[in-house]
């Protein structure tokens, strides 16, 4: 074949295999993660109107109680009382932290028939037993019945998480590739009270390494705005579909993992 020609029929050979390699990496291709069972467990303490967690981890909620007590002098009383409550969950190093401050209000009765006011402030900070599905910590505070200020000592307490929170979460999301660049769509983060966040994304593809680097921007469905709640960035081996690396801020929570396997469905 003269030198001409064989050149001319290389560059035809490398551009149409070069072409048919970009076709099967325009393909949409779909990936599925069961972030769990890579050790990454996001909580959300949302507990119907009671307690409410943001986007930052951030928790506001209300309570009321009714109980009774013995004061100072061991008199008992029976106290109802309605409050505030806020505070955080934290996550650092696969470890869920949650603080809470809360201030109430009411009125105590003592046996006698005798009322007075009654008034509480108090924290409590605990970590999330995964195992156990229960929050561990310490409550500490003042109580105040009528004009009569004292310190409650620091008690162990243990409070279950909401219905159906186990930490547990799916990761779903469609990429689709035009040379180096990469788009995502359709993706969804479900978490195991049923919450589902919604993300688009955007990334780019290494050759070299067959990987995608990908940067994922997630916000609820129900806001036509579309606004950023948090991202999640993570690195894609197209060939297996492991995220090789994984890290974001998640309602609060940094989380951060590796060799995420892709599972079925």
């Amino acid at each position: 074949m003269p030198l001409m020609r064989k050149r001319q029929f290389c560059s035809l050979l490398c551009l149409l295999l070069g072409t048919a390699g970009l076709a099967e990496r325009l393909a949409a291709e779909t990936y599925r993660y069961e972030l769990a069972s890579a050790g990454i467990r996001i909580w959300d303490l949302t507990n119907n109107s009671t307690l409410t967690q943001d986007a930052k981890g951030k928790l506001t909620g209300t309570y009321s109680d009714s109980f009774w007590d013995l004061d100072a002098n061991g008199n008992r009383f029976d106290a109802v009382v309605t409050g505030t409550l806020k505070g955080s969950v934290t996550q650092s190093r696969g470890v869920a932290r949650v603080k809470l401050t809360s201030k109430g209000n009411g009125t105590a009765t003592y046996a006698t028939g005798d009322p007075t006011t009654y008034a509480w402030s108090g924290t409590f900070a605990g970590e999330v037993d995964p195992e156990r599905l229960l929050i561990v910590g310490t409550v500490k505070g003042t109580e105040k019945i009528g004009k009569k200020p004292r310190r409650v000592p620091p008690e162990d307490e243990e409070l279950k998480l909401p219905e159906g929170m186990d930490g547990s979460s799916t990761l779903t999301f469609t990429t689709t590739t035009a040379g180096k660049k990469v788009t995502v769509t359709d993706g969804q983060l479900t978490l195991s009270n049923g919450d589902i966040y919604t993300c688009t994304g955007k990334g780019s593809f290494s050759a070299k390494k067959n990987q995608d680097n990908l940067t994922l921007s997630f916000y609820d469905p129900a806001d036509s705005t579309h606004k950023k709640l948090f991202t999640i960035t993570l690195t894609l081996d197209v060939t297996t579909g492991t995220i090789v690396k994984f890290s974001g801020k998640v309602l609060g929570q940094t989380l951060k993992g590796t060799n995420i396997t892709a599972s079925a469905g």
